[in-house]
């Protein structure tokens, strides 16, 4: 089931890139920190993702994804307000295609959680919005 979760981060990314405020950077699968020219930026991943079978005769699982998106930007004044502007972008993007143009059933807002890091050359904070998607596969 990879080749289906890559369509699916590749559809979320698409569903972003370009359409961000702020000039945001949207990268699928990227993790670690980023150069200070790339912020603000967002990553798109997988958490995790359970299975019950839909069609036994077929193989195929109603499955249910928890994936992450999270928007990093360098900690300076105004951080809260431009992540908040970013993540409300992200949000009403995703209400327009709860689908993501057909690759999976629906997606739901599960939660946020912020955080900050000075582990960078570049100190920065995070807001990662948590969806989670179903899916037939």
């Amino acid at each position: 089931m990879s080749s289906k979760r890559k369509k699916i981060r590749q559809a979320v990314k698409s569903a972003l890139d370009g359409k961000l405020p702020l000039n945001t950077k949207v990268f699928s699968n990227r993790l670690g920190a980023y150069f200070q020219t790339e912020l603000p930026a967002v990553s798109i991943f997988m958490r995790s993702e359970t299975a019950e079978p839909r069609d036994l005769s077929s193989g195929t699982y109603q499955r249910t994804l928890q994936l992450s998106i999270e928007i990093t930007d360098e900690a300076l004044e105004g951080l809260d307000d431009n992540l908040d502007q970013i993540a409300a972008k992200i949000e009403e993007l995703v209400t327009a295609d709860p689908s993501f143009q057909g690759e999976v059933l629906g997606s739901v807002l599960t939660g946020s959680e912020m955080e900050l890091s000075a582990d960078s050359t570049t100190p920065v904070g995070t807001l990662t919005l948590n969806y989670e998607l179903k899916y037939i596969g």
